[in-house]
């Protein structure tokens, strides 16, 4: 049942663009499993994986509203959700709540539980291509008349902004660290993130 209604939340990610779409809410979902399943086995942690899985369904909910403050609104949505009485003590409710606020790497308070350090850990938890083309995508919708070099810039500071050695994006577990460090390496690397980006976008100015 739980299951069911998550599918049916993830199917709003297809009103947003095309960095928050469907697939990137299921990336985040089986994102934020495998760590959870990580910390439970090899840390010892007591975690619900249903927790978990609803925090990565509902996290960008609130981009419905709007990108600035989504975080806030996705908790709001959390709160206001009566289904979610079916499957959770209104404890748990908030502790989702909370999560889905703390989710962003923007974010610089203390996380209220491992729950919040999960799906924050997994939103980032991207490939370099996956990094590359959710950029892109935003930046394309976002900023409509921008050339192609200018999408270019736009996506590698962005992405060395925030994955760079002095970037604001933070880790909280060995396990999204360990799968981010080659990511973090190409966009440091003019040579190998142009060739990539070339392969999927092209450069025509150069």
């Amino acid at each position: 049942m739980l299951d069911r209604y998550l599918n049916s939340l993830v199917k709003r990610y297809n009103k947003f663009d095309g960095a928050h779409d469907e697939q990137h809410a299921l990336m985040v979902m089986k994102n934020s499993i495998y760590i959870a399943n990580r910390l439970m086995k090899e840390e010892n942690m007591d975690l619900d994986i249903n927790m978990v899985k609803t925090i990565a369904a509902m996290h960008d909910l609130g981009l419905a509203y709007d990108r600035e403050t989504h975080h806030t609104r996705s908790g709001e949505i959390v709160r206001k959700d009566k289904n979610l009485r079916k499957f959770f003590t209104e404890e748990q409710i908030e502790m989702i709540a909370k999560a889905v606020e703390e989710h962003r790497a923007s974010y610089k308070g203390d996380y209220t539980s491992m729950y919040s350090k999960i799906v924050s850990d997994a939103d980032r938890m991207n490939d370099i291509n996956t990094m590359i083309s959710r950029s892109y995508k935003y930046n394309k919708k976002h900023n409509p008349n921008f050339s192609e070099e200018e999408l270019y810039h736009a996506v590698t500071d962005h992405l060395r902004d925030k994955y760079g050695a002095e970037g604001y994006a933070r880790f909280n577990t060995k396990y999204a660290e360990d799968v981010l460090n080659q990511s973090r390496k190409i966009i440091m690397n003019n040579e190998e993130f142009d060739k990539i980006y070339k392969d999927m976008y092209g450069m025509p100015w150069k």
